[in-house]
Order: C-alpha cells, then sequence, then structure tokens
C-alpha cells in the first residue's frame, strides 16, 4: 500500500535483509535496492530484523535466531528510524511461517502436528515471541518511535488503518488502490510443478532471469506467479490448543505493551 505513495520509496527487493545478513557490504550497496533514496521515506520490510537471537542467550549456538546487532546498527546509522509493527496471534503467525517454509512440499490433506513443528524448528516460536524482538530495539529506540498494528484490524480496514501509518510517518494521506496492494498479498499457498520447474532453470541460468527482470516489473511478475505459480494448500494442524497455552503470557504482554488483544 505506501509503495503506491509519492512520497515513500519502497526497497526492490522488499526484503533486502541488510542490517541483518548484507551489513558488511555497505551503505552504498543498501542505497542501491531504493530508485529513491533521497525520498522522504525509504521503506525496508525485512522479516529478518524480528528474528533476533533472545538476549539471554546470545552465546549459545544451538539457540534459534540471529546474533546480529540489528537495533543498534539501524540507531547508528539514523537514530530518527520509526518502525511499523504488524502483530498476529501468535498461533496463527506461527502456522502461517510452517506453510511458507513448507511451500516446495506436498502437504494437501496431511495432519499435521503443531507441537512437533515446533519441536523441529523453534525459530517459529522464536519470531512469535513479539514483546522479547521489541525490548532489544527499545535498548536503542524510544517508545514512541513504533506504530504497533493489528493483522485483523489491516485486514478489516486497511484503508483506517493507512491513514494511521500516514499519520506516524508523517506523510499526507493520499488515495490508495487497495486492488493494486492485494497483488503483492502472501497466502498459504504451494508452488505448482511447472513453477519448480521454471524456478529451477531460473537458478541455474541467472543471466536469462536477470534478462526477464530487466523487462518485467515487479507486479507483473507477482501476478504471473500468483496465477501460475501457486496454488491453494490445505492441511489441518492439531495440538494448537496446546501450542496457544505457551502464548498465553506472550499475549497478555503485548496487551499491556501495546494495548492490543490478539
Amino acid at each position: 500500500m505506501l509503495s503506491q505513495h509519492k512520497d515513500v520509496c519502497v526497497s526492490e527487493p522488499k526484503e533486502p535483509h541488510f542490517f541483518s545478513i548484507e551489513f558488511e557490504k555497505g551503505w552504498d550497496f543498501y542505497n542501491s535496492y531504493f530508485s529513491n533514496p533521497d525520498a522522504k521515506i525509504i521503506l525496508d520490510a525485512s522479516t529478518t530484523y524480528s528474528f533476533l537471537k533472545h538476549r539471554d542467550r546470545r552465546g549459545d549456538i544451538h539457540a534459534p535466531g540471529l546474533n546480529a546487532p540489528v537495533p543498534k546498527r539501524i540507531y547508528d546509522t539514523n537514530p530518527e528510524s520509526k518502525f511499523i509493527y504488524i502483530l498476529r496471534d501468535p498461533v496463527e503467525r506461527l502456522k502461517s511461517a510452517y506453510l511458507h517454509k513448507m511451500r516446495k512440499h506436498r502437504l494437501d490433506g496431511k495432519e499435521i502436528s503443531l507441537i512437533k513443528c515446533i519441536e523441529e524448528d523453534p525459530m517459529l516460536v522464536l519470531a512469535s515471541r513479539y514483546t522479547d524482538q521489541i525490548d532489544m530495539y527499545t535498548d536503542y529506540f524510544e517508545f514512541r518511535k513504533f506504530k504497533f498494528l493489528s493483522f485483523k484490524d489491516l485486514i478489516a480496514n486497511p484503508t483506517g488503518t493507512l491513514e494511521e501509518v500516514c499519520s506516524f510517518i508523517d506523510i499526507e494521506m493520499q488515495e490508495i488502490s487497495l486492488e493494486k496492494a492485494k497483488k503483492f498479498k502472501n497466502e498459504a499457498a504451494q508452488k505448482t510443478e511447472i513453477m519448480k520447474k521454471i524456478d529451477m532453470f531460473a537458478y541455474r541460468n541467472p543471466a536469462i532471469k536477470n534478462f526477464i527482470k530487466s523487462r518485467l516489473s515487479s507486479e507483473s511478475v507477482a501476478t504471473i506467479r500468483r496465477k501460475f505459480g501457486t496454488r491453494p494448500v490445505s492441511v489441518k494442524f492439531y495440538d494448537e490448543e496446546a501450542v496457544a497455552e505457551l502464548f498465553l503470557e506472550e499475549k497478555a504482554r503485548i496487551q499491556e505493551m501495546t494495548g492490543l488483544e490478539l
């Protein structure tokens, strides 16, 4: 939605992971991700910025998460940075992350234990413990630098949510095409067999991949992949109630911290 605003320049790709993974490549490298790095607002939506290893387990090589000092790097670069954090029910987020991770596998019709999922991949839990991530950022940034949004509110009232965000980042609200924004919506889906073959071909032939990308816009690529490259996935999770109990304290703390009831 914000990518349509005249005062906002969103990175291409949307998730450059600069402050978490690519930081050593330098500032000029980061600027190259933005078509207009001098825009009033430059927006980086890298999910890995909230995949940080818990502060008490940074020395544990077996603990999930990244050791990169992302909040400090952002602060040292621009202490006036602002953060928009969209929060979803932790269990729903966890399930969505699992389906995204497994999008290349055949899952249709399967019954899956959610307990087993988190035992096999502790990152699923780490990224759903929002307050641990927020605490590491508030070591450097004042709480007023954060805009916390409910995923439910964004879906139910996208225009009202956008108005809140525009006010937060100090730009004027302008008309936004919700239909255009929907083209970039991430949904639980799996790759079709033909898309798997296309992606493998592109991986083995980067020159052809770069040629196609130079001829097609990101919007066109997203539309093609959505229509022909993915199919809905239907699975049944069980053990959800047991997993939900693991997040009761987290949800209470989120409500206390942000006022949002997930």
